[in-house]
């Protein structure tokens, strides 16, 4: 609306925007832009990956295949040694090592997915634009 404002010809912002002679006349008439229509000329946001959302996958990945899997095996080999290793000089406390590993994975698991989402909610806010 603002280049018709500008005096600019009707064809020349339809071309630009990519849109119909009539569309444009539309948008003038009501006064409200398509949803899809790129504001002020810029193009609509890529749909690619952000990288916010990158390092949520690869966050996801490291906290579930690194800390979980390493604090079960130090469980299991515990149990399975009856108590001789990890370390035996901890006894009882092998299975609170354990246990903290495991919810430190957890923790990177659940920031993982915090970024994932915030990048979906990014990424849709911008699409509504």
């Amino acid at each position: 609306m603002t280049a018709y404002a500008a005096g600019e010809e009707t064809p020349g912002i339809a071309a630009r925007f990519g849109v119909t002679t009539d569309e444009v006349l539309r948008i003038v008439a009501t006064g409200t832009m398509p949803p899809t229509a790129p504001a002020a000329g810029r193009p609509l946001p890529a749909k690619a990956s952000s990288g916010m959302a990158v390092a949520g996958w690869v966050l996801l990945v490291l906290g579930l295949l690194g800390p979980c899997l390493i604090g079960v095996a130090w469980l299991a080999v515990y149990y399975l040694s009856a108590a001789a290793w990890p370390v035996e000089a901890w006894g009882v406390g092998n299975v609170a090592a354990g246990l903290i590993i495991i919810l430190l994975g957890l923790f990177v698991v659940s920031a993982a997915i915090t970024l994932i989402m915030l990048s979906r909610r990014k990424r849709r806010q911008a699409g509504s634009r």
